[in-house]
């Protein structure tokens, strides 16, 4: 019997099963020196429930806007609309889980108008957006800005929360098992001169007409008088929640 076939296979083998062992080594120790761990699997999925439960750091620049805050509006309560802020941003996760933009306070017309659209092309696409077990860790100023006839105070917020998309009965995003751990921006505007506004932010805040972009030179007017279509009031001198975003 020729045996020099089975001992180049014999050999082979051994010589695989050596290298396999080699990689499991190499692997197992880099495990270990990075993450602390026998298996690269484990160090993934520890590190994934680390970050599940550490919040984000907020960019801080209270100490520095506020005191500019308040030189320029002595009355504006910064507890008050931090409070706000946070409740705004919780009303908005319920609402776009309940799929009820009703449920959304302290906000807008146009941020009430964005989450509706949030519901409805969730709606469209047949997904369901879950929000739970919200929880909001810190909020701070982080911008202020004075433009085009506006204020604008930017606070972020460190936010936790359960957060995943379901469509047919399974998650396609996020999970029910690990927390998000994220950061939101939310903008505060208070208008102070109408016709310093750019046509953009004019346009966006509807002090232009929406159908034929004629100027609204009477805030408190009801239509356009131009074309007639209807336009909403603008509130001026009073600070709004206008917009959020995630970061």
């Amino acid at each position: 019997m020729n045996w020099i076939p089975l001992i180049i296979v014999a050999v082979l083998i051994g010589g695989g099963a050596i290298g396999v062992a080699a990689i499991k080594s190499k692997m197992r120790d880099f495990s270990r020196s990075v993450f602390g761990t026998d298996t690269l699997t484990q160090g993934i999925r520890n590190q994934q429930e680390e970050a599940s439960i550490t919040p984000k750091s907020v960019s801080s620049m209270t100490r520095i806007f506020l005191p500019q805050i308040q030189r320029d509006f002595p009355e504006f309560n910064y507890e008050e609309f931090k409070a706000k802020v946070e409740n705004m941003l919780k009303s908005a996760f319920v609402a776009i889980t309940s799929e009820d933009a009703d449920l959304l306070t302290d906000a807008s017309d146009d941020l009430h108008k964005s989450v509706e659209l949030t519901i409805e092309s969730n709606k469209s696409q047949g997904k369901k957006e879950v929000f739970d077990s919200i929880t909001l860790y810190q909020t701070e100023i982080t911008k202020y800005t004075k433009s085009s006839g506006t204020c604008v105070i930017t606070l972020q917020s460190a936010v936790g929360y359960l957060h995943y998309i379901e469509q047919n009965g399974k998650v396609i995003a996020g999970s029910k098992e690990l927390r998000e751990q994220t950061k939101y921006n939310t903008d505060i505007m208070y208008i102070q001169d109408v016709d310093k506004l750019t046509s953009e932010v004019a346009t966006s805040l509807g002090t232009n007409c929406p159908n034929c972009g004629a100027p609204i030179k009477n805030l408190g007017s009801k239509f356009c008088e131009y074309c007639g279509t209807g336009v909403r009031v603008v509130n001026i001198n009073v600070w709004t929640i206008n917009k959020f975003q995630k970061i």
